[in-house]
């Protein structure tokens, strides 16, 4: 779940492996149950409607963007290069 790009800024933080299994194990299920919708739902072509995921989906997605991210004080999942790329691929209504 990390990000092609090894820089911080403007892309975010990468999560990769070691970052992700620090997280508690409630946080590491909601980057699973997003992460799998997201897959599913994202076509690599047109920007995602956040507004008409499922309710689960749009709590672990709120749990996920909260959390703060291990090893990175002062940040939360927000900062993450990943939910930076759902956000610059989605849209909400």
């Amino acid at each position: 779940m990390s990000c092609h790009m090894n820089r911080v800024l403007p892309y975010g933080i990468p999560i990769t492996s070691d970052i992700h299994e620090k997280f508690p194990d409630d946080v590491k299920k909601a980057w699973e149950i997003f992460h799998e919708w997201w897959v599913k739902t994202f076509d690599g072509a047109h920007p995602v409607n956040l507004s008409k995921m499922p309710l689960e989906v749009s709590e672990a997605f709120e749990k996920m963007k909260d959390a703060p991210i291990p090893d990175y004080e002062g940040t939360t999942g927000k900062d993450s290069c990943y939910i930076k790329g759902v956000l610059a691929n989605s849209f909400s209504e």
